[in-house]
This record gives C-alpha cells, sequence and structure tokens, in this order.
C-alpha cells in the first residue's frame, strides 16, 4: 500500500490556504464597502453644511435688499 498520509496532508493544507484566502477576500470586500459608505457620508455632510450656509447668506442677503427691488430682478440669471 502507497502511503497516503502526505497526500491527505497536503489536500488540508490546500483546503485550508483556501479558506484562508476566501476569508481574506471577504475582509477586504467589507473594508472596500466600509470605505465606501464613510466616503459617501463624508460627501453627503459637506455637500449639507455648503447648501445650509449658502441657504442663510441667501437669507441674510434677501433681508437687506432694498423693498423696492423686486423678486424676479432678485434671481441669478445664466
Amino acid at each position: 500500500m502507497l502511503d497516503i498520509t502526505q497526500s491527505k496532508l497536503g489536500e488540508l493544507e490546500l483546503r485550508r490556504t483556501r479558506q484562508q484566502l476566501q476569508e481574506l477576500s471577504s475582509h477586504i470586500q467589507d473594508a472596500k464597502e466600509q470605505e465606501r459608505l464613510h466616503i459617501a457620508h463624508e460627501v453627503h455632510d459637506e455637500i449639507g453644511s455648503l447648501l445650509t450656509a449658502i441657504k442663510i447668506d441667501l437669507s441674510w442677503l434677501i433681508q437687506r435688499l432694498p423693498r423696492t427691488v423686486s423678486y424676479s430682478q432678485t434671481r441669478l440669471k445664466p
């Protein structure tokens, strides 16, 4: 009979290595998704802050416009 111990050990090592690669791949995928979410939240928060600041500034400016200026004259035109 042939000694299949080496072969079996090799198969076990191969399975273990594949499992480790699968876990590493999963971990990398999770890390990528977490980073995407983090960036999306940062961008969302930054844009929201800028839009709020613009709205406050516009409100402040509108309150200081002379009352003789109509709304249609205050709109920005391209």
